[in-house]
């Protein structure tokens, strides 16, 4: 057991040790000290609504879930009624209409004039009806705007005995499958005409060609192009 003569003496000691001197810089120091963590310090945390506290460490429970209604509060509900306005409308599967579909895509219908033109010209009309592509009339040219894939007809009356010819063009190349031939024939009139599907791109120019013989061109004869898709 330590005797109380040597409990003296180690306090002695430990007080001689003391830097005197230097000993109010340290107390004000530790009491700037403690006075930042007093002001720094976070306020006691309160528990709210299925918040445990326990120690150092914060749980949650519960929360319960949410229904259609929490969503229905929160969001525009689509139904029958609804009209939607968007740019693009992606799907995987199938898009049903139950009534008219209606399409702002690009199309024209051209109707030819009551007058004959012959070989090596494109066909020229003086009715036009376009939508997203432009049509020129002093070339009977239409010019694309909307690239896409289009389905392509035109059909017209032809005269004379000889060989009949016509074809489409793009940007002045024949486009292969649209070529519309009759052989010679006894001086009648008949029809020639095609349909094809072609793949456009913006400012292709398409015609039809009149390669071989005399087209009859009145209000019977039509160029026409829509755009069915991608």
């Amino acid at each position: 057991m330590t005797s109380l003569l040597q409990k003296i003496n180690e306090l002695d000691i430990r007080v001689d040790g003391l830097d005197s001197s230097n000993l109010q810089t340290q107390i004000t120091t530790n009491s700037n000290d403690i006075s930042t963590l007093q002001i720094d310090k976070q306020d006691i945390l309160t528990a709210g609504d299925n918040i445990t506290i326990v120690g150092n460490t914060i749980s949650s429970s519960g929360g319960g879930s949410v229904t259609q209604a929490d969503l229905d509060l929160k969001q525009n509900v689509i139904d029958s009624s609804s009209i939607i306005n968007c740019n693009s409308l992606n799907t995987t599967g199938n898009v049903v209409v139950g009534d008219i579909l209606t399409q702002y895509g690009a199309s024209w219908a051209l109707i030819a004039s009551d007058t004959q033109q012959t070989t090596n010209t494109n066909v020229k009309y003086t009715t036009s009806t376009v939508r997203n592509c432009t049509y020129t009339s002093s070339n009977g040219t239409i010019t694309i705007i909307k690239s896409g894939r289009y389905h392509i007809s035109y059909s017209f009356m032809v005269q004379g005995t000889g060989v009949h010819e016509l074809r489409l063009k793009k940007n002045g190349v024949n486009v292969l499958g649209s070529r519309a031939y009759l052989a010679a024939m006894a001086g009648s009139y008949k029809t020639l005409g095609t349909s094809i599907i072609l793949d456009l791109v913006a400012n292709d120019n398409i015609v039809v060609f009149i390669n071989t013989g005399l087209v009859w061109i009145d209000d019977s004869g039509n160029f026409n192009g829509y755009l069915i898709g991608n």
